[in-house]
């Protein structure tokens, strides 16, 4: 299982408790301020940048 994940990648999965878009999914990100959570939250490196997550972040029921 990987650890970390895109907002698409987290929305494609279809988690409980979770929004099912990538838009949603960016939306709940920023609203919990999960940036600010230092080491479960970086930069991708691909074409494109964005987030990936930390599974750590989801909810008990969706992890």
């Amino acid at each position: 299982m990987k650890l970390w994940l895109s907002a698409a990648e987290i929305a494609d999965l279809g988690l409980p408790g979770l929004p099912a878009t990538k838009r949603n999914i960016n939306a709940l990100a920023e609203s919990q301020d999960w940036s600010a959570r230092t080491g479960l939250c970086r930069r991708r490196a691909s074409a494109g940048g964005g987030v990936k997550y930390h599974l750590d972040l989801l909810p008990p029921e969706a992890r």
